[in-house]
């Protein structure tokens, strides 16, 4: 087993810094593990500018809105 000279190894890496869904982030990677996101939607809405200061739970419902309205229905 390694061990190492510090009890906790505190090695961080400066990311681009963004804000999604109000609250600010040091890096893109620490906002898409806090709320279990892709890291590419998290790219994908800071380039466009989108999503920085709504809940996340209003863009799910618009979301959820969204796909179950879309998906085919089984009346036969």
């Amino acid at each position: 087993m390694v061990k190492h000279n510090t009890p906790k190894p505190t090695i961080s890496r400066r990311g681009v810094s963004c804000r999604v869904f109000g609250k600010e982030f040091p890096s893109m990677a620490h906002a898409a593990r806090y709320y279990d996101i892709s890291p590419t939607w998290v790219r994908e809405m800071v380039s466009k500018g989108i999503n920085q200061d709504v809940s996340r739970e209003s863009v799910r419902k618009v979301w959820k809105a969204a796909n179950d309205n879309s998906s085919p229905s089984d009346e036969s």
